[in-house]
């Protein structure tokens, strides 16, 4: 992700055959250490929208992540994607799967070590 300014960020993505995929998005809400809202702009190769909640759940903090998209070409696209391992669904719950180890051993660490 590449910061723009003023709320906007460029992302950019290995597609269903590796090549890069880019395209815009503004934030449409922001509450620090609440909140993050965004959108995709008009003409995004990749329609998407999404929130991050972040919560206090007894010692730690809870993380609500939800993440809409329509992929290009419809269900066409979106069965490509799946041929090719490009899934979005199936590469952010790997991706959210790693992320998790990687905080939770962190953290067992600062409180062992």
């Amino acid at each position: 992700m590449t910061d723009l300014g003023g709320g906007r960020w460029r992302w950019v993505v290995d597609g269903p055959t590796g090549e890069a995929i880019t395209w815009v998005v503004s934030l449409t809400e922001q509450e620090p250490n609440r909140l993050i809202a965004w959108r995709s702009e008009p003409g995004a190769v990749l329609d998407n929208a999404g929130v991050i909640r972040f919560g206090s759940e007894g010692p730690g903090t809870r993380i609500d992540f939800r993440f809409c998209y329509s992929p290009p070409a419809g269900s066409a696209g979106r069965a490509t994607a799946d041929f090719f391992g490009g899934d979005p669904r199936t590469r952010l719950n790997a991706d959210l799967g790693r992320l998790k180890s990687l905080l939770e051993s962190t953290i067992r660490s600062d409180t062992h070590g």
